[in-house]
């Protein structure tokens, strides 16, 4: 049956006369059978859910409850985020074949509740910093066309003895309550190992907490968790999600993808080979940041064409982090990266030095 799981959220929402678990629901089940082109049958829903009178179940505000707020700071503890379109992340192929599966696994629902084998679509995803773990969060919410809860970890953890596990038993209730992705982002920040003893006692009775919710999270929806340091992870906490998934820096393929995105056409396949090879041990983000930097330069100096050779001085002070950053010492490590690409003549022309030079700088 086609959107089984829809029609069980609702039947659960009725059961626990949960208002905002039928309306939500509801009004996802009327947007699939519209865009399946069933135009009657949505508009069905809608004027049903429309012409509600008030009793005992439900009131006359039938808009979706807003997300909780931390009871002492007064704050949201999440963010919603909505995509219209669909967001574009550039990762390594076998990473996004992972990410596919996943997206895939969730569509298929219905037929996984069919054949009486239940989901729990839960991924949590690690690496180093700028690697697309908040782009790929964005990436799966706009492919799923599901609003994107994202937490917010200043709010999430309240200084009071014991507001943490209420805000994210709040968070979790509330969740469960709508068609939603839940994404924990700075996940270390909520699920640290809880052996450690520099902890205080309270904080590793929020890692307990969030393991009871995460087990208590209802099989539909979907949970999204990201951290840059996954050593600090309890490990109760990796055996709660099914995908794992580890973002690594861009390879060759993948950093030349996101050079050509946002160089803006202001970069030639030839220099982009040469740039994506330079770039060789940079996350996602700081490309991004060094190539953008350099089109404004380009742009508000009126110059032709972007400098080859100051973008390269860039990427080589942020990948090696070195403080000698002379001309010498990147003309040696472009060499010694890729002595096929960088040759005498290709580095002679980047740094209008003689071949001779050149030669003489190498030796």
């Amino acid at each position: 049956m086609q959107y089984l799981s829809e029609v069980l959220k609702i039947i659960e929402g009725g059961l626990q006369l949960d208002k905002d678990k039928i309306i939500s629901y509801s009004k996802l089940l009327s947007e699939n059978l519209a865009i399946q082109g069933d135009t009657g049958s949505s508009t069905r829903i809608i004027n049903k859910i429309n012409n509600i009178k008030t009793n005992n179940l439900f009131t006359q505000d039938l808009s979706i409850k807003p997300i909780p707020i931390d009871q002492e700071s007064k704050s949201s503890l999440a963010d919603e985020k909505y995509f219209t379109q669909n967001v574009e992340v550039y990762l390594d192929d076998h990473i996004t074949i992972d990410i596919q599966n996943f997206i895939k696994y969730v569509k298929a629902s219905d037929q996984l509740l069919k054949d009486g084998v239940g989901i729990s679509p839960s991924m949590l995803i690690y690496g180093p910093p700028g690697c697309g773990k908040t782009e790929l969060a964005h990436y799966i919410a706009s492919q799923l066309k599901l609003p994107l809860i994202v937490s917010r970890s200043d709010t999430l953890i309240s200084s009071y003895l014991g507001s943490t596990a209420k805000n994210i038993r709040q968070l979790f209730e509330y969740v469960n309550s709508r068609p939603c992705i839940l994404f924990l982002d700075e996940f270390d920040s909520l699920a640290k190992v809880r052996d450690d003893h520099n902890e205080l006692g309270e904080l590793k009775r929020v890692v307990v907490s969030l393991l009871q919710n995460i087990d208590a999270l209802d099989s539909y929806t979907i949970l999204l968790a990201a951290t840059n340091h996954e050593h600090l992870l309890d490990p109760a906490v990796w055996r709660r999600f099914n995908f794992k998934l580890n973002i690594t820096l861009p390879n060759d393929e993948t950093r030349s993808k996101i050079i050509n995105k946002y160089s803006h056409g202001f970069i030639d396949e030839k220099n982009n080979i040469l740039l994506s090879i330079a770039s060789d041990g940079l996350s996602g983000s700081e490309i991004k940041n060094i190539i953008e930097n350099n089109i404004r330069n380009k742009i508000v100096n009126n110059y032709e064409k972007i400098n080859l050779r100051d973008t390269i001085i860039d990427l080589f002070k942020a990948s090696n982090n070195q403080i000698d950053t002379s001309e010498i010492s990147v003309i040696k490590h472009l060499r010694a990266v890729n002595p096929k690409y960088f040759t005498y003549e290709v580095i002679s022309e980047i740094f209008n030095y003689s071949v001779g030079k050149i030669s003489n700088l190498l030796k």
